[in-house]
């Protein structure tokens, strides 16, 4: 199938068949496959990979953040709005724990996080 044009043709392995699927490229492409068969239903995979964002935390992270924050004095002003005194936060958060960026597929396990995700690619890169 393209687009919304119809079906040009079908090959089959026999003459009945009693499931049909209709399959996305597995490149980029506007077409789409359809697969008619005889048998039990096939599974459908659908894998979408997803861009996710997280903190890399470490405990030489939190040793540096923690040295730093005992020198530093926080002066948080009452008067002032939320957004202003919660910058100073955000700032330090930023600064000892900047986000990273990776691709998780939807397909994996659900206790597979970003963080760990990003330590397995990091393995399989060392290795």
């Amino acid at each position: 199938m393209r687009e919304t044009s119809n079906l040009d043709r079908i090959y089959v392995n026999e003459l009945n068949y009693t499931n049909v699927k209709v399959v996305a490229s597995a490149v980029k492409s506007d077409h789409q496959a359809v697969v008619a068969y005889n048998g039990p239903r096939m599974s459908t995979y659908d894998k979408r990979q997803e861009r996710c964002v997280f903190r890399k935390r470490s405990p030489t992270q939190h040793a540096l953040f923690v040295e730093h924050i005992s020198q530093m004095r926080i002066d948080l002003q009452s008067d002032a709005d939320v957004q202003s005194n919660s910058a100073i936060m955000k700032n330090l958060l930023d600064r000892f724990y900047p986000e990273q960026q990776i691709m998780v597929s939807s397909t994996g396990p659900r206790f597979v996080t970003p963080a760990i995700n990003a330590m397995l690619q990091r393995k399989n890169r060392l290795m």
